[in-house]
Order: structure tokens, then C-alpha cells, then sequence
């Protein structure tokens, strides 16, 4: 249901850029409600809140916002998987018109705050074509899943597409691909910041091309974080 409102609100959006109408998005997901609104736009400024739009969706649809309180149940015969260690792999910043800079791994809460925290997930639960990524607070996103060898690739139901996040590592670890991923950018009528959460992308460059490449991003403000979760696999203890 949630993204059907999502993919309304788009195609609205769409709509009402191409006739030229003012339109307000609002963005209650957050603690502080964020309005956007333009008006009388021009053709540029049409581009820019296409791209807009296509950004919010993209991050609604593949960052934590999708976790949800843990209410599937496994079977039985479910392997279960338990974090045991986390690892930065890289930690990039990039200023507006400016290359891309290493940062030190220490200063990643620095710019993702408590998203840091709740990225980190604590379990990993298997069960047919199906895995439950489980986080703080009992948050839990499911996924149809696929095995090319090693290598788990999740179905994203939003492009039609499966999409790489993972590998076995010997006969009992699992390592999670994880990236989170800050843009600021301005125009004429404001700033706009996002923060999202991808499993599938895997470097600065792979965001870029994401994104629409480097002249749509060149102007903007964008830190990008990469971590590597291990896991074992390990019994279920029910207390």
C-alpha cells in the first residue's frame, strides 16, 4: 500500500511539473515536516524537480524507512545468521564542485547520526526464497531472494530487477553489503538533503551513476559510507 501511494504521488507530480502547477511535497516520515514547493517553473527548474521527485522516491523505496515492526514468522527450518562484526571500508566526502576526499571511518556518526545506528543489522533469517533482515528495535524488512553461486541477490520489486548485496564466506558467515549515502545540494528555491540506504551499491562511482553522473551531482554536497556486516551462522535461542 505504501508504495502505491508513493508511485501516486509521483506520477502526480510528474503531471503537474509538465503543466507548469505549483505543488507542495511533504515529507512526514521525518520529525520535522519538510515542505518543497515550486512555483511558475521554468524549463530548468522543471529538470531539477523531475530529478527531485525521482531521488525522494528512490530513497523512500530502498533506505531503512521500508524496515517495519518485525511481524513475519519463519519456519521451522529457518537458518539463522547473528552479527559479529562490523567493518568501514570506506568513509568519502565531496564538497560541491570539488573531487571526492577520504575521511577517517571515525567520523561516519558524524554525518549519519542515529541512521548509523539503526543501519547496522542484528540478524540474518533464511527460509526458501526468502530473507528477513532484522534490526534495532525489532525493525525488519523481507526480501525475495536469489543465489548465483556465493553471491545473494535481493529482488527489488520497485525496478523488476535483483539486485547484488551479499556472499557466503565459507560454510558458516554471511557479509552484508551495506552503504548509506548523504546529499545536500541547493537552488533557487531552497536546500534540499537527502540520507539514504542502498545493500546493492558498492562504491562513490556506483552512486554517481546512480544519481544521473557527475554534471547533475557536480554542484552538490555528498558524503558516502561503505560497511561490510559479518555473520555466522548460528541455532535460534528462544529465551
Amino acid at each position: 500500500m505504501e508504495k502505491r501511494k508513493l508511485l501516486s504521488f509521483f506520477l502526480s507530480a510528474l503531471k503537474k511539473i509538465r503543466d507548469y502547477e505549483p505543488f507542495t511535497f511533504s515529507n512526514n516520515r521525518h520529525r520535522k515536516n519538510k515542505q518543497i514547493q515550486t512555483q511558475s517553473l521554468n524549463p530548468s527548474q522543471s529538470l531539477f524537480a523531475v530529478l527531485f521527485v525521482i531521488s525522494v522516491t528512490f530513497v523512500t523505496t530502498s533506505c531503512s524507512d521500508n524496515d517495519h515492526p518485525g511481524t513475519d514468522r519463519p519456519m521451522e527450518d529457518s537458518t539463522y545468521y547473528f552479527s559479529k562484526s562490523m567493518n568501514i571500508i570506506e568513509l568519502q566526502s565531496k564538497l560541491p564542485n570539488e573531487e571526492i576526499k577520504n575521511l577517517p571511518p571515525e567520523d561516519a556518526e558524524k554525518y549519519f547520526g542515529e541512521r548509523f545506528q539503526l543501519s547496522q543489522a542484528e540478524k540474518l533469517i533464511f527460509w526458501n526464497d526468502s530473507l528477513l533482515i532484522v534490526k534495532p528495535g525489532n525493525l525488519s524488512s523481507k526480501y525475495k531472494l536469489s543465489w548465483k553461486k556465493d553471491d545473494l541477490y535481493l529482488y527489488n520489486d520497485i525496478t523488476n530487477t535483483w539486485e547484488y548485496c551479499g556472499k557466503r564466506n565459507g560454510e558458516s558467515a554471511f557479509i552484508l553489503n551495506t552503504g548509506l549515502y548523504w546529499i545536500k545540494g541547493n537552488n533557487m528555491n531552497g536546500t534540499l538533503s537527502i540520507l539514504g540506504q542502498s545493500y546493492s551499491l558498492l562504491s562513490y562511482e556506483e552512486l554517481l551513476e546512480y544519481l544521473g553522473g557527475n554534471s547533475l551531482n557536480a554542484n552538490k554536497q555528498i558524503v558516502w559510507l561503505k560497511m561490510q556486516y559479518v555473520f555466522d551462522q548460528k541455532p535460534e535461542v528462544k529465551l
